[in-house]
């Protein structure tokens, strides 16, 4: 069955789908397929539904068919910040047009906490909203978490080292083999 997420589950609360007919039924977290982490509010989702026990039983988001005429394009407008926490702010435009404006909300303390400059948060900001409209066009505004700014970090510090092995590669094959050093006796010794 397919249907579309109306509320997610959280520790006291199920979530709740709205399938094709209309009807509404709960859902737990722990029916939520793997891969399915970008589930929010306003995904289509494929669900299977239990009909002697009259529960989910699975949830899986939907793929996402897009056509030339569904893209989109992410503009980043510009932050406002209250203490520690800044609201990036990106209008969302389509054909041309302005369709609507999202926010992403990032608390400055992780961007010292994974050693990430304060300039690379739009880009991160913009990567996590494009991610979540492709996987959800209704998708509204989110929260930059722990988890995206670590992989954020982790993949740039990657992408460093290999750099710099690629480098000290790259300086042995023109320059040789780094000459030995020589060996000095101390003076007075035989």
């Amino acid at each position: 069955m397919t249907g579309t997420v109306l509320r997610l589950p959280s520790a006291t609360d199920s979530g709740i789908i709205r399938s094709e007919d209309g009807s509404e039924t709960s859902f737990t977290s722990s029916v939520i397929v793997a891969g399915s982490d970008a589930l929010t509010v306003g995904c289509r989702v494929r669900f299977d539904f239990d009909r002697s026990w009259l529960n989910i039983t699975s949830v899986r988001l939907l793929p996402v068919v897009h056509h030339a005429d569904d893209a989109f394009e992410l503009r980043y407008v510009g932050f406002e910040q209250v203490r520690n926490v800044r609201r990036y702010q990106f209008d969302v435009v389509a054909g041309g047009q302005i369709t609507r404006r999202l926010e992403v909300t990032a608390d400055l303390a992780l961007f010292l906490k994974h050693q990430v400059n304060m300039q690379e948060g739009p880009g991160l900001c913009s990567r996590k909203l494009n991610v979540l409209l492709e996987a959800c066009p209704e998708t509204g505004s989110c929260e930059l978490e722990n988890e995206d700014v670590a992989a954020y970090a982790s993949a740039k510090a990657a992408v460093a080292k290999k750099l710099t092995r690629s480098r000290a590669f790259s300086s042995r094959r023109r320059h040789g083999p780094a000459p030995p050093t020589p060996w000095h006796r101390p003076s007075g010794s035989l």
